[in-house]
């Protein structure tokens, strides 16, 4: 094995530490997410795997505000009819 092989497979152990790491730090509402990431072959940077848990994070916060929206416009309505 070459000094560049074994460097590729360092930089990759260190790479994937860093994920879990990460993943260590989430709350369990980013399971799914998770398991999206670790099922990737091979497993994405920790930027890539960032970016993706930050989209569903966003994701998550903008059904929240949509939902909350609608149930203020329900109700509203509703009162405006009496």
């Amino acid at each position: 094995m070459t000094c560049e092989e074994e460097i590729q497979k360092y930089k990759k152990l260190i790479q994937e530490d860093q994920i879990y790491t990460f993943f260590n730090g989430l709350g369990d509402q980013f399971d799914q997410a998770r398991r999206d990431i670790l099922q990737q072959t091979p497993l994405p940077s920790i930027e890539q795997a960032f970016a993706q848990v930050y989209r569903e994070n966003t994701r998550r916060t903008m059904m929240m505000e949509k939902e909350a929206r609608d149930s203020f416009g329900l109700l509203t309505k509703g009162r405006d009819r009496n």
